[in-house]
C-alpha cells in the first residue's frame, strides 16, 4: 500500500450546506439497474408499488421531512426515495428541515471507500452490541466489525478481527495486534473455540449466505452468532433474499430476530452522492434488523466466486483520502488521460449500489465518490505513486506537482478527482 501523504488538506465538498426546501436534482438519464429502465419485471413492479405505498403513507403525517422518510423506508435508497416523491407529486407535503447544518461526518482518517463495501455501525449501535453481545470472559471473534472490535478492547476482552482491508489497521492502530488479515472466503485461521461470532457482511445474498455459513463453523454449541440483515426495501428482491438468509440460520441454530435496532453511519463517500442530488436524508438512514443464531450446528456451503475477484485494484492514499485504480490485463492507451462516466457530474458518482451497471467502467474511484475512466493506466500509475509517495509538504503543493506532470487540462481534471479545489 502506498504511503500517506499528510500535508494536503483538500476540500471536503460535504461540507457545503443544502437547502432547507426539498428540491431534489433530477436524476442524470443512466443504467443504474433495471428500475432505470422502461421495461421493469414483475419483481421491480410490485417493489415500487410497495415503496409508493410506504412512501405515501409516511409523508403523510404531520411534519414529515425528507431525511424522516429516508429513514423510515425500510432501506430503499435515499435517491430513488427522491425519485418517487417526485414521481408522486408529494414533494410539497414534506416538511421543511429544522436545520441546514452540514452532515456530521464520523472522523475516519483513512477515509471510507464504497468499493471495499465500508459502511460503520453508528456510535449508539457499536456500544449497544458490545454491551449486549461480548463477554470479558471468553473468546470472540468478529468477520468485518472494527468498530465493536474497539469496544471489546475497552472491554478488555479476548478476541480477534478478521478483516481484508489493510486501512483498518491505519483507522485502529490499537487493533492492529488483534487483527488476522484475510477475506472470510479465505479464511482458514486456527482460532480457539469462540463464545461469540459476529458479522457483518457485504448485503448480498451469495455473500451473506457464505458468511453466515462460515461464522457456523468456527462456531461449538455453545457460541452465539450475530449479524445484521438487510431491511426488506433495500432492493427489490430482498424480502425473498432476507428469507432465503433467514433459512439458513433456522438450519444452522435457533434464530430470535430483532428488528430495526442496528443503525450505521453515513460514510462521506455516500453523502458526496446525495449531494449531488441536492437530497438530505438522515445521517443514520441506513438501518437494519439483526438476526440472532443460539446453539449452532455447522453447515458448510459451496466458496463464493465473484467478479471482484478477478479484478485488481491498486491503493494509494493522498492525505486522508483514499484512491482505487483498476489494473487491467492488457494495459492500454488512448487519446484523453480521463474521461467522465455517463451520468455523473463534475465526476461525482451519484450511487453506491454494487447492482449498478456503471460500475464496471470504473478505473479511477476516491473515497469522495469521484470516478472516471483513465486513458492510460500507465501514466496514472506513475502519477498517483509520485503524489502518495512525496515527504510532506506545505499546502497547495500537490497542485503544482500535477502541474509539473500533467497537462494544464490534465491537471485541471485530476485537481477536481482529488477534490483539490481549494486547501484550507
Amino acid at each position: 500500500m502506498s504511503e500517506m501523504l499528510r500535508t494536503a488538506k483538500p476540500e471536503h465538498s460535504a461540507e457545503r450546506r443544502l437547502s432547507r426546501n426539498f428540491q431534489p436534482r433530477a436524476a442524470v438519464p443512466r443504467e443504474q439497474s433495471s428500475l432505470s429502465d422502461e421495461v421493469r419485471s414483475d419483481d421491480e413492479l410490485r417493489y415500487l408499488n410497495m415503496l409508493d405505498q410506504s412512501i405515501a403513507e409516511i409523508a403523510a403525517r404531520k411534519s414529515t421531512s425528507f431525511a424522516d422518510l429516508s429513514q423510515s423506508c425500510l432501506g430503499a435508497w435515499p435517491g430513488l426515495i427522491a425519485d418517487r416523491v417526485a414521481e408522486l407529486n408529494l414533494g410539497s407535503s414534506l416538511a421543511a428541515e429544522q436545520s441546514s447544518s452540514p452532515h456530521p461526518l464520523p472522523p475516519y482518517s483513512p477515509e471510507l471507500h464504497c468499493g471495499f463495501g465500508e459502511w460503520y455501525f453508528s456510535s449508539d449501535t457499536a456500544d449497544w452490541l458490545a454491551r449486549e453481545f461480548i463477554s470479558k470472559k471468553y473468546f470472540s471473534i468478529f468477520l468485518g466489525t472494527p468498530t465493536v472490535a474497539q469496544r471489546a478492547l475497552a472491554f478488555r476482552s479476548d478476541f480477534t478481527l478478521v478483516d481484508s482491508n489493510q486501512l483498518v489497521g491505519l483507522r485502529f492502530p490499537e487493533l492492529r495486534k488483534f487483527t488476522h488479515y484475510n477475506t472470510v472466503e479465505q479464511l482458514r485461521g486456527d482460532f480457539p473455540r469462540p463464545s461469540l461470532v459476529m458479522f457483518d457482511a457485504p448485503w448480498y445474498l451469495p455473500r451473506m449466505a457464505h458468511w453466515l455459513s462460515k461464522a457456523s463453523l468456527l462456531s461449538t454449541k455453545s457460541t452465539t452468532i450475530v449479524m445484521p440483515l438487510f431491511p426488506s426495501l433495500t432492493r427489490p428482491a430482498a424480502s425473498r433474499e432476507r428469507s432465503t438468509i433467514l433459512e439458513l440460520a433456522q438450519a444452522i441454530g435457533r434464530v430470535e430476530l430483532v428488528p430495526n435496532c442496528v443503525s450505521y453511519d453515513s460514510p462521506l463517500y455516500e453523502w458526496e452522492a446525495f449531494l449531488s442530488r441536492n437530497i438530505c436524508p438522515h445521517p443514520r438512514w441506513r438501518r437494519a434488523d439483526l438476526v440472532v443464531i443460539r446453539e449452532p450446528s455447522p453447515i458448510p456451503l459451496s466458496e463464493v466466486s465473484g467478479i471482484e475477484s478477478q479484478e485488481i485494484w491498486e491503493t494509494y492514499l493522498i492525505g486522508s483520502q483514499v484512491v482505487r485504480l483498476r489494473l487491467h490485463p492488457m494495459p492500454r492507451r488512448r487519446k484523453f488521460f480521463v474521461n467522465s462516466i455517463a451520468g455523473t457530474r463534475d465526476y461525482v458518482f451519484d450511487s453506491v449500489s454494487a447492482r449498478d451497471s456503471r460500475r464496471r467502467l470504473i478505473d479511477f474511484w476516491t473515497s469522495r465518490n469521484r470516478v472516471a475512466i483513465v486513458g492510460d493506466i500507465r501514466r496514472m500509475r506513475y502519477v498517483l505513486s509520485i503524489l502518495s509517495n512525496a515527504p510532506p509538504v506545505k499546502s497547495g503543493s500537490i497542485t503544482s506537482a500535477l502541474h509539473s506532470l500533467l497537462s494544464p487540462s490534465e491537471a485541471v481534471d485530476l485537481c477536481h478527482l482529488l477534490s483539490l479545489n481549494t486547501f484550507h
